[in-house]
């Protein structure tokens, strides 16, 4: 009894909702705050579970566990190294771009191919193909065998495998490490005659290039057991992060502060919040009220600071050995957290957007999408069999009610659309416009700078700009016409550039419902040279 009570224990006996991270470092157990922060919970069970869809930066939908397989893209250091958090969330961004290569495909009879690729500084991917594996798979054997005493005619199936993989990869300055990658394909073919087979594979590498220029990357890929592959081209691009499809209204400000040990939602600003997380292995009190606590590591603290002492390479901190996040799983213990409700959280919804192609001719087709109200739709074509997409962002729509968008595209013999939406629920809490009203937004500068623009009837203007710093002098400029200030909107926020006689100012403004007093975040672009990052708080009468 004692033994079976101490288990239970140990796997978290108390009421609560459970994130179990199995990672390859070691496991821990979160406790997820969902009265305290129920938006950011539900969105992260939602994506840990594949009960809430996700969009890939290819706008396909996916129903399945989002951060299964993924891995910890970031550690954040001290000044002196020591770790601060660590960073997940992420699914690898690539570019959609295929370049043929020189004098056509590359073929291959069993050998290998060698590839060069440059990469520029930072972190890029590189990847191979699509490539395609044709298999020549053996005839089957006749044979027989006794069935209830009978001797019975049949084939005794012949098994072919087909094995590629990278396997070495150099740079000219001997400062790579790349992530191996091998795989196989099996053909099982139970006919008396030869079947001839075609996979289709790629391979990428993940690198850290750590200068300041381009680097020459040699690839050599391997294709073994007697098959014949193409490889159809080669790209290099930059890796980056991207979230789930969506952003969210933060929670910054729940109260909820972080110390050691706490699991936060990661941001590129206010209102941004998305499937992008950290754990603090420290407390970290400058961050309260910019980015969203939602709870805490109950077990297992001493994997997340092993974790955030790995070493770190590049400008994004990667860490140099992938540390991957195998899976999450959720438990709910006690009745209150099983009643907890993802779907009453609001949570933007990702899914198809329906549509078809109403007519096509010659290489021009013409094709309708129905767009949901206060959505974003990713609008995705092929037009070589399935083999690469191009992808358009068709922005943000602000229509009360469904209605149909129509486009005209180019096209091949064969071509497949797609497109894909992200619904945001009559949460679009920016103004479609600020024409006709005043905004006063005050800089964290020291001492505060206070910018004002009384906003025309119209776009064009004018628009009577202020700015003063402390004492000085007020700075006044009327902006008209090719000067007047462009406004664009966005779920939970808008963009405003303007520039005055000092600067230009782009700003992300973010609108929380029912506050008349919102943030902001400003790059500054000095006309002297260089760039500054400034917040603050603004209002827009």
């Amino acid at each position: 009894m004692a033994l079976v009570c101490a288990a239970c224990a140990a796997h978290g006996q108390e009421e609560g909702i459970f994130a179990d991270f199995r990672t390859s470092m070691g496991e821990f157990t979160v406790r997820l705050d969902y009265e305290r922060a129920p938006r950011a919970v539900a969105s992260f069970v939602g994506l840990a579970t594949g009960e809430n869809a996700w969009a890939d930066p290819q706008g396909n939908i996916w129903n399945q566990p989002f951060y299964d397989g993924s891995i910890f893209h970031r550690v954040v250091k001290d000044a002196a190294t020591n770790g601060i958090a660590i960073q997940g969330g992420g699914i690898a961004r690539c570019g959609l771009s295929l370049t043929d290569l020189p004098g056509g495909p590359a073929q291959s009879d069993g050998g290998s191919f060698l590839l060069v690729a440059t990469n520029g500084p930072g972190v890029t991917t590189n990847v191979f193909g699509p490539i395609s594996f044709t298999t020549e798979n053996a005839a089957a054997v006749p044979t027989n065998y006794v069935y209830a005493g009978e001797v019975r005619a049949t084939n005794a199936a012949a098994v072919t495998r087909t094995v590629y993989s990278l396997w070495a990869s150099s740079s000219n300055a001997g400062q790579y490490v790349v992530n191996a990658y091998t795989n196989a394909v099996w053909y099982t073919n139970r006919l008396p005659e030869t079947v001839t087979t075609t996979n289709w594979a790629a391979i990428q590498t993940v690198t850290t290039n750590p200068g300041s220029g381009a680097e020459v990357l040699t690839h050599r890929i391997s294709v073994s057991m007697a098959s014949t592959a193409t490889i159809w081209g080669i790209r290099s691009v930059d890796t980056n992060f991207a979230n789930a499809g969506y952003y969210m209204l933060d929670s910054a400000t729940n109260g909820l502060a972080h110390s050691n040990g706490v699991i936060s939602m990661a941001n590129s600003g206010p209102n941004t919040d998305g499937s992008q997380f950290f754990l603090t292995a420290t407390n970290v009190p400058d961050w309260d009220g910019n980015y969203t606590v939602f709870g805490n590591v109950v077990s297992g603290q001493t994997v997340v600071a092993e974790i955030a002492d790995v070493p770190v390479q590049g400008a994004g901190s990667r860490p140099v050995a992938d540390v991957a996040l195998n899976n999450v799983t959720i438990r709910r213990e006690g009745e209150a957290a099983k009643a907890f409700s993802i779907e009453a959280q609001h949570l933007p919804a990702v899914g198809s957007a329906p549509g078809g192609v109403l007519a096509a001719t010659g290489n021009t087709a013409r094709v309708a999408v129905e767009v949901p109200p206060w959505s974003e739709i990713l609008f995705r074509t092929s037009t070589n069999g399935l083999i690469s997409w191009q992808t358009e962002d068709w922005g943000y729509f602000t229509n009360d009610e469904p209605h149909v968008v129509e486009v005209e595209t180019p096209v091949a013999d064969v071509a497949f659309f797609h497109a894909s939406c992200v619904s945001y629920s009559n949460a679009w809490t920016a103004p479609e416009a600020p024409w006709g009203r005043l905004l006063t937004a005050v800089w964290n500068t020291d001492p505060p700078t206070i910018m004002r623009v009384q906003f025309g009837s119209v776009p064009a203007g004018p628009h009577v700009y202020q700015r003063q710093q402390g004492t000085n002098e007020w700075v006044n400029i009327l902006l008209t016409g090719p000067y007047a200030p462009q406004w664009t909107k966005f779920p939970y926020s808008a963009r405003l550039y303007l520039a005055d006689n000092q600067s230009e100012q782009s700003y992300s403004l973010w609108f929380d419902p029912g506050r008349a007093t919102n943030r902001f975040t400003l790059s500054e672009y000095p006309f002297g040279g260089g760039r500054r990052l400034l917040s603050g708080s603004f209002t827009l009468e």
